[in-house]
């Protein structure tokens, strides 16, 4: 019993290293980094991680491509910095590996059983959200957080109301990660029966909200995206209709508090307001003008094919937050098109899976729309927890398909 709680722990330090890496002021490196010596150990010495791992060799291979390019693009025009190539690196020899490793472990635990994978994330999850919530209620802990433990940008430090979370990336991955957990829950809320469990749900989905409007609010998105497919694809009208009104409901609130900062509210409902103004074609201006604003394209043809080599996020006069001008203006439309035939290839895989098109959907329409507010396809908390349950589906799927070819061969 001890053991198993020691594992079942364990496993959970784990995947929030894997999904969050804070940045702790004590290391100058995120905590995944802490979790890839295990890793490549037991690459080394296992024969099935390795083969596992080349159940993804076609994903690998296009990641090394893109890693070569970004090289040899910013060596090209003189960009010593590599911030992108740091980027690929990450995703290439950390996000890959290391979710075979975690998936095929947590997998293994329970006989081939995707949700054991899925609850982990969720329950992860849910601490970081808990932890937020924490934060949010005492301004005194979270300086503390920004400040001492958490190597924060000097951006978090200043704007106090927002950033609230032992994570990375508060202001933009974070919350988009906690809305990809958000979405599952909603997943595992129209599958449950249970009253008692269905309640938890519930509460758990409130209180991953919180923290996505509190930190990121471009995280709702992935909750939009399963609320859709709900309605269209699988026609659960009283799901999707119970979500919206319930979703509404906790925006018409008085959250008024003195536990809470002012500012925190307002910027969190402001999505609301910020989302009529555009849908009614109001002029007012809001996060989405700013956005159109940086839509921003090279003006000669080099550029705009093989890229410049740098980053314009930050620069005076042509910054843009935009991740496909970001990737445009450093890469090109090559390297766009590299980027996204990774995505595509993961996709069609996803997609042959039976019973698992809502994660497609998913997984698609959060990549091509939060790729809009910034540069979504890197080494971040939610791309990381995406690559993680696709490498449990596809190992979960590619060993059902070999035990029962087994079965009929017997």
């Amino acid at each position: 019993m001890i053991l198993k709680a020691i594992k079942h722990t364990t496993i959970i330090i784990l995947v929030y290293m894997y999904i969050y890496s804070p940045p702790l002021t004590l290391l100058p490196f995120g905590l995944i980094k802490l979790i890839l010596p295990l890793v490549y150990f037991v690459l080394f010495f296992s024969r099935k991680q390795r083969k596992v791992l080349l159940l993804f060799k076609n994903e690998l291979l296009i990641l090394i491509v893109i890693l070569f390019y970004s090289f040899f693009i910013s060596g090209l025009n003189f960009n010593f910095e590599f911030p992108f190539v740091y980027q690929n690196f990450g995703l290439l020899f950390e996000a890959f590996p290391i979710a075979v490793f975690l998936a095929v472990y947590i997998i293994d635990v329970d006989k081939k059983n995707i949700n054991t994978l899925l609850n982990t994330v969720f329950y992860v999850g849910l601490i970081a959200s808990v932890i937020s919530c924490y934060l949010i209620v005492n301004p005194e802990a979270n300086y503390q957080m920004n400040n001492e433990i958490l190597r924060s940008s000097s951006w978090i430090k200043e704007v106090k109301y927002r950033g609230f979370g032992f994570a990375s990336m508060l202001s933009f991955a974070y919350g988009i990660t906690q809305g990809i957990i958000c979405a599952i829950t909603i997943y595992f809320l129209s599958q449950e029966k249970k009253i008692f469990k269905r309640l938890f749900l519930v509460l758990a989905i409130i209180i991953f909200l919180i923290s996505i409007f509190v930190n990121a609010r471009i995280g709702i998105f992935p909750v939009f995206i399963i609320i859709l497919y709900f309605i269209i694809i699988k026609r659960k009208f009283k799901l999707s209709l119970f979500i919206a009104i319930f979703v509404f409901a906790l925006t018409q609130i008085n959250y008024e508090s003195d536990y809470v900062d002012v500012k925190t509210i307002k910027y969190a409902l402001d999505f609301f307001s910020e989302t009529d103004n555009l849908i009614s074609g109001s002029n007012e201006k809001t996060t989405y003008n700013i956005l159109f604003d940086m839509i921003i394209f090279p003006s000669n043809i080099k550029d705009l094919i093989f890229g410049s080599g740098y980053s314009i996020f930050g620069i005076f006069n042509k910054s843009s937050d935009v991740g496909y001008i970001l990737q445009i203006w450093f890469g090109g439309l090559i390297y766009l098109s590299l980027l996204l035939s990774l995505v595509v290839l993961m996709a069609k895989k996803i997609v042959k899976i039976k019973n698992y098109k809502w994660f497609f959907y998913l997984f698609l329409g959060t990549i091509l729309v939060c790729n809009i507010k910034g540069y979504f396809i890197s080494n971040n908390s939610a791309f990381r927890i995406l690559i993680l349950i696709y490498v449990g589906l596809i190992y979960i799927n590619k060993s059902n398909i070999n035990v029962t070819k087994t079965i009929k061969n017997n």
